[in-house]
């Protein structure tokens, strides 16, 4: 084990080297590589947990994961290169801000499939709300668990907003019914927390955790109760 992917394109993507990149792609049948994905065989020797837990990986998302600019984009912009609300997992991992938001614009396109509207039903309505936070849930998880603390702040800042949180404040939070009302418009916040705390501890992001130790939100009062 060497600790990275040994194929000759994954060493060129780790350097961001365009034109090594380039090179090799010309010495092959490019259309077949490009559609193609990093074999197994050559993924096992990362040293990453995260990417050993992958059964095979696209050689966009390797750029993205190491934060390529300039191959991401090359490859980003070739139309038999696949691209999936997934690549944005990648590219939290990676830490790039601008390959971040090429691929967080990319799912708001997608997104827009899933927007509820007024003449939704509520079978409807649910069915998009259970599929935005599925969403939240995982690429929150993913700027946690790699430490991505500016990343996690703005997810949380513009993407929650967008869902409606399924928090009983009486029986899962043990507010009284008086103070019911006064927090009711406080859900998202307090299932942000919920999620914020839980990933930050499991994933020993100390960072995050002490930037919010002092959070006075009327979560961290019900906080051991809630998670146990």
């Amino acid at each position: 084990r060497v600790g990275f992917c040994n194929h000759e394109l994954c060493s060129a993507i780790r350097e961001d080297d365009l034109n090594l990149f380039q090179t090799i792609l010309s010495n092959s049948d490019e259309d077949i590589v490009l559609r193609s994905k990093i074999p197994a065989s050559s993924i096992i020797y990362e040293k990453n947990n995260y990417l050993l837990g992958i059964d095979s990986m696209t050689f966009l998302n390797y750029a993205a994961y190491y934060g390529s600019l300039r191959i991401f984009k090359f490859l980003w912009a070739q139309s038999n290169v696949h691209k999936t609300v997934d690549n944005i997992e990648f590219a939290i991992a990676g830490g790039n801000t601008e390959i971040f938001h090429i691929c967080e614009e990319y799912n708001k396109e997608v997104e827009d499939m899933n927007e509820i509207n007024e003449d939704d039903d509520l079978e409807e309505k649910k069915r998009k709300n259970d599929l935005r936070k599925l969403y939240f849930k995982k690429i929150l998880k993913a700027s946690l668990f790699f430490h991505r603390n500016e990343i996690a702040e703005y997810i949380i800042n513009n993407e929650s907003q967008q869902i409606e949180f399924d928090i009983d404040l009486e029986i899962d939070l043990g507010l009284k019914t008086e103070d019911k009302e006064m927090y009711e418009n406080q859900k998202n916040l307090l299932f942000c927390s919920f999620v914020n705390y839980h990933y930050a501890l499991k994933n020993y992001n100390i960072r995050f955790l002490m930037d919010h130790i002092d959070d006075e939100s009327i979560f961290d009062k019900y906080y051991l109760k809630y998670v146990n």
